[in-house]
């Protein structure tokens, strides 16, 4: 649920804030201070302590992991201490304050869902309301108890079916958003940021890397005399001959149309012209005897010293052509004369 929760890495860190995040951050801190520290200070006033020491502590706790979120990407405090602060807060809002207090139950569960971990949010707010209702069924009249803690429990059903919802919907959309529909390649949306983490790999730490464009031959031609439908059908056995000869660590795109790119990490130039011979090949092998011949001309980049996006790919894309002049269905590595 990273895109509508802050959820902690295994460091305890806050994954990547955007607008929305930190809005959403800002928010529940301003509610934090303007609902609860007066009511803090109150219980202090009418000499309930530990009431107030426990919210004064929990706004404490929540602005101080805000600020280094914001400013070092990661959480001072764990979010079990913030949230048991919390807990206890609550708890003894309900034994000092009566069935008022139970009001301020739902909004928390509501609001942690979308803040925690889903594990981290589920036990929090089973432990909170098993916890309240204890004392409900303690300090109130059973029927009252019952219903609030149905109520409760309601609640966190709810939360949780919308909240698996929305990641469901999440998920589809950043699928359709991000992979070509006819053959389920990674489209140009995700070109760049693969392109530009594998130069940040080079310049860092040396590792080679090639760019290999893959151009179906004579594709116009195939679909003008046996229509589009067959051209859809060779474009995904392409696609699935270019994915069975990669490696789980290369990423595949299709360009659109009847181009395709692969970005082949951590090899040489040598290396690199092999995979791109044996995909040669296996696409020259989807020849239907006394149909149409299927071919795709190449054109294979190394990266090098001070390369960028633009320019890496233009070379492969010129020794693509290389390979079209050169009598297509066949491999062109580009040398820099």
């Amino acid at each position: 649920m990273e895109d509508i929760r802050f959820v902690p890495n295994n460091h305890g860190a806050i994954l990547s804030l955007n607008k929305h995040r930190k809005r959403l951050l800002y928010t529940i801190n301003l509610i934090c201070i303007i609902a609860i520290v007066p009511f803090a200070i109150l219980s202090l006033i009418h000499s309930y302590i530990w009431l107030g020491v426990c919210l004064l502590a929990f706004v404490a706790t929540l602005v101080i992991n805000t600020i280094c979120v914001i400013q070092r990407g990661r959480e001072y405090f764990h979010h079990v201490i913030v949230m048991s602060f919390l807990i206890a807060a609550l708890t003894l809002a309900v034994h000092h304050r009566g069935v008022g207090a139970v009001f301020w139950v739902f909004p928390v569960v509501a609001t942690s869902i979308f803040v925690l971990p889903m594990r981290a949010a589920l036990f929090f707010s089973v432990t909170l309301t098993a916890s309240v209702s204890i004392l409900m069924f303690m300090e109130m009249t059973h029927t009252v108890a019952i219903r609030a803690s149905l109520s409760l429990v309601i609640t966190i059903a709810i939360n949780y079916v919308v909240v698996n919802i929305i990641q469901e919907l999440q998920q589809k959309l950043r699928r359709s958003s991000e992979e070509d529909p006819l053959t389920g390649l990674s489209n140009r949306r995700q070109l760049d940021n693969e392109i530009m983490a594998v130069l940040d790999t080079y310049t860092r730490d040396g590792h080679s890397a090639v760019i290999l464009l893959i151009d179906i031959d004579r594709f116009k031609t195939i679909n003008d005399s046996f229509g589009h439908d067959v051209g859809d059908r060779i474009i995904q056995s392409v696609a699935n001959a270019i994915k069975d000869n990669t490696r789980k660590s290369d990423a595949v795109f299709r360009l659109g149309g009847d181009e395709f790119l692969v970005l082949l990490n951590g090899i040489d130039w040598s290396e690199g012209s092999v995979i791109a011979e044996t995909i040669r090949s296996k696409i020259e092998k989807l020849s239907e005897p006394e149909a149409f011949p299927v071919s795709a001309s190449i054109g294979a980049s190394v990266v090098y010293d001070g390369a960028d996006k633009s320019a890496w790919i233009k070379q492969a894309d010129a020794a693509m052509y290389q390979a079209k002049i050169n009598g297509r269905n066949c491999v062109h590595i580009y040398q820099d004369t």
